[in-house]
């Protein structure tokens, strides 16, 4: 099994918490989601369910690419990092929910989300965590996000 249809080099990629997608980045400008939990023939490849451009964009103007994509364990934000900036997307329109344009002092070089609720603030909350080429870990609460 293959999945193809982007335009050039795929730079990240993640499994949706139901292992049912894939999510893959890419420097075409895009971020794909995948429909793996199909049968396909041997000859068949896995059909593209949702294709969002992204929304960054560098000191130039330029279209970025993301480097890093984490997906929340609800499934339903998307952690995606470019060189110092990390945003959080809707996973079903890919808006954008938040953006921190210096989230590291060096490139962000991992993400990932607490597998459960961590107790943060005000309370329980999805928590995400980044490392950076500045040897920091910094620690995210997850932007509020209405899927309406």
């Amino acid at each position: 099994m293959q999945l193809k249809g982007h335009k050039s080099a795929v730079t990240w990629l993640c499994f949706t918490p139901n292992s049912e997608q894939i999510i893959t980045a890419s420097k075409d400008g895009s971020l794909r989601i995948w429909n793996i939990n199909v049968r396909y023939h041997l000859d068949e490849d896995p059909k593209t369910l949702k294709v969002f451009a992204i929304p960054l964009h560098d000191a130039k103007g330029s279209v970025s690419h993301y480097d890093r994509i984490s997906i929340s364990p609800n499934g339903k934000i998307l952690a995606v990092a470019s060189g110092l900036t990390l945003q959080w997307l809707c996973a079903e329109t890919g808006r954008v929910l938040d953006t921190a344009d210096k989230a590291h002092e060096g490139d962000i070089t991992g993400i990932a989300w607490a597998p459960q609720l961590i107790p943060m603030g005000g309370g329980p909350t999805m928590g995400l965590a980044t490392a950076g080429a500045d040897k920091k870990v910094k620690l995210w609460l997850a932007p509020e996000h209405d899927s309406s």
